[in-house]
């Protein structure tokens, strides 16, 4: 009697999709959301290949043809590049990010749990994108403005959503501190790149304006050298190497010196704060006084003093600084002494008076707002002259509401809480980011949302998002 063996049978994957996901290395997601904030970043590098590619031979005499061609291709062709190209690769990369992410479910580098995702910013820019959505859809309605979005800021429907839905979230998932760290060597990097194209193009184009560089407005490029001095105040604090101590200093030092010359105050405010805000918060992790914070705005300050005195001595013959310090002094003092008055009117370059305005506009539409840039649609806004508010707080309670102010705001303000209740594990490279995110917010009572800027905030809340589930190394 011959015994047959059973020939045991392979089995059959049920989940073969499942199993091509495991093969895929964990560092993948984060590649993916470092590419995509990796373009966002050298986006106006990117566009300067070309800006610069259509100047002719006479551009370097001075010639008003390259002028206007210049002034053309940032203006538009930096905008179509960002709407065309980067932001809907963006969009891509990151749903790329999350169905790996989810699917792989890994905690190492992506850190997926609940208590990251299921907790209160989260859950809040989630609601804050289902109003706005409400908002448009079912409230104001849909107009030109909410589809294309209205120039110079050129914000629609969709950027919105991206904002909080890509650029915030996708921060959430980038926890390993290697790949926080290239994010924030980028930034600094691609600002220290942008230096000399700014210097270059306000010898050749931009001449009696204050230095702008790519940018429509010396208000954009403002906010981008605030969310650096930031980045390298708080990154100099936390130096261990020499050679990053001075990479930091230097470019701190570098940044503060094109922003004088950029001399947008409200930039100014902002990067000071950031800089105040890093002292304060690692005396409050650490139990005592970082003397490379205390540095880093001395170093600040210092910087936007020499070149006060260079300026006056040797270049333009006036120091924005001394004379900014004293407008700033006597504004607060008109508004103080008389909000109603012409002076007042005038202070901040005319904003007290637009912020009225708008503060009018909202007790009219307490709960609806008027929609995204309402004020064109609904061709308002004559006898102010200005179709935004020039700070974004207002600005979400004229568009969107109070409810949607309120949700922005306890989104924002929510991140900053949790770093205070987890501050054991707050690291240095998370205190960065809320660092320079500070200084943005700081800087957001000034001024508007814009789609070449206002990604580099929602990036740098979600990366200064503490998990609790990653201790804070020693």
């Amino acid at each position: 009697m011959r015994i047959y063996e059973k020939t045991p049978q392979k089995k059959l994957s049920i989940r073969p999709g499942r199993e091509l996901i495991e093969r895929i290395p964990d560092a993948t997601v984060s590649v993916l959301i470092f590419s995509a904030f990796a373009l966002t970043a050298l986006a106006p590098l990117l566009v300067s290949v070309k800006a610069l590619s259509y100047m002719q031979p006479r551009f370097f005499a001075g010639d008003e043809i390259n002028r206007y061609v210049i002034d053309l291709l940032y203006t538009y062709d930096f905008d179509v590049f960002m709407h065309k190209t980067i932001f809907p690769i963006v969009c891509f990369l990151a749903v790329v990010a999350y169905v790996l992410a989810f699917c792989k479910n890994r905690k190492k580098g992506i850190a997926i749990d609940r208590s990251t995702f299921l907790a209160p910013a989260p859950i809040l820019f989630v609601l804050l994108s289902i109003w706005v959505v409400c908002n448009v859809f079912l409230i104001n309605g849909i107009t030109y403005y909410t589809t294309e979005g209205a120039l110079p800021n050129h914000e629609n429907l969709s950027l919105y959503l991206e904002y909080y839905l890509c650029f915030f979230m996708m921060g959430l998932f980038v926890k390993e501190p290697k790949w926080k760290h290239r994010v924030f060597l980028l930034f600094i990097s691609v600002s220290l790149v942008l230096v000399p194209l700014a210097v270059f193009l306000h010898q050749k184009v931009y001449t009696k304006d204050a230095i702008l560089c790519v940018y429509s407005n010396s208000n954009y490029y403002g906010i981008v050298l605030n969310v650096v001095i930031g980045l390298c105040a708080a990154m100099l604090a936390g130096a261990t190497r020499r050679k990053w101590k001075g990479f930091f200093a230097a470019a701190l030092l570098v940044n503060t010196a094109v922003l004088y010359f950029n001399n947008t105050l409200g930039a100014w405010v902002g990067a000071f704060f950031a800089c105040l805000f890093s002292v304060v918060a690692l005396r409050i992790r650490d139990g005592k006084f970082n003397l490379r914070s205390l540095l880093a705005i001395g170093l600040f300050l210092g910087g936007l003093i020499v070149c006060g005195f260079v300026d006056a001595a040797f270049i333009s013959g006036k120091n924005n600084f001394a004379k900014n310090c004293i407008s700033l002094f006597r504004d607060i003092l008109n508004i103080w002494t008389d909000p109603d008055s012409s002076s007042a009117n005038h202070a901040g370059s005319g904003r007290w008076a637009i912020w009225k305005y708008y503060l009018s506009l909202v007790k009219e539409h307490p709960w609806s707002g008027v929609g995204l840039d309402g004020i064109r649609a609904l061709d308002i806004g004559q006898e102010i002259g200005q179709k935004r508010p020039h700070n974004e707080y207002l600005q979400y309670a004229a568009f969107l509401g109070i409810p949607g102010v309120l949700l922005y705001f306890s989104a924002c303000l929510s991140v900053y809480i949790r770093a205070i209740r987890y501050r054991r594990h707050l690291d240095n490279l998370t205190l960065a980011a809320l660092t320079a995110a500070f200084g943005y917010l700081v800087r957001a009572f000034f001024g508007n949302t814009v789609y070449n800027t206002t990604p580099y905030l929602h990036i740098l809340l979600g990366l200064g998002y503490v998990n609790k589930a990653i201790p804070r190394p020693e």
